[in-house]
């Protein structure tokens, strides 16, 4: 499950995806979280004699009176900025910063000198949607979009055809109901589904033979 954290720094909130594990360090002087693993979207209150730092591994995050979201997997750290702006670099750079605004994100990848920036709003409130309890699909794959279901849930959805797996999709569903995914892919993808207590098998429905 995900959640949400008041941090003891005045009023900064942190909503915690699943799956993901942080540890806070308050001072007098900084206020530093370390995520490691997972992602997590912050809320951060001002206070500059106190920076906040995020330190994500090979990228490190810091904010002033701003609101971002920081994504830690094997592949490398998302930085994504919802308000404000914040600074980023990685963490074997020596200190170069890139300044990001409202509406980019910047993803470093492991041996990578920089991070790859873009501009992108519209996919980063999709990207966090996850926050209200949704998963918003915009053009994403059956295989993406069935690796982020079973995130969240115990009942796994399970590609049986290989060939469905690049199918595209769009849009808007609950996180928490895979079975109502299941059945707009039945109507919309002629997907034939189905269920055990543990599982939610998609597969292409078979032509009757003449």
């Amino acid at each position: 499950t995900f959640g949400a954290m008041i941090l003891p720094s005045g009023p900064t909130v942190a909503t915690i995806d699943t799956s993901s594990v942080l540890r806070v360090a308050m001072a007098d002087d900084s206020r530093r979280i370390a995520l490691q693993a997972g992602q997590a979207w912050f809320q951060v209150a001002k206070d500059r004699k106190r920076p906040f730092v995020v330190d994500a591994g090979i990228a490190q995050v810091r904010a002033v009176g701003t609101a971002f979201s920081v994504r830690r997997t094997g592949n490398g750290v998302r930085v994504a900025v919802t308000e404000g702006r914040v600074a980023a670099w990685a963490t074997d750079s020596g200190g170069t910063m890139t300044i990001l605004e409202a509406g980019q994100y910047a993803t470093f990848r492991p041996g990578a000198v920089g991070p790859e920036v873009a501009t992108a709003p519209a996919a980063i409130e999709r990207s966090l949607a996850w926050r209200s309890g949704e998963i918003s699909l915009e053009n994403e794959t059956l295989g993406s979009a069935v690796e982020q279901f079973n995130r969240y849930n115990q009942q796994q959805l399970v590609i049986v055809d290989g060939d469905l797996t690049n199918a595209r999709l769009v849009g808007l569903f609950r996180i928490d109901r895979p079975a109502d995914f299941a059945a707009t892919l039945s109507a919309s993808l002629d997907v034939a589904v189905t269920t055990t207590p543990a599982e939610i098998r998609l597969a292409r429905k078979k032509n009757p033979q003449p």
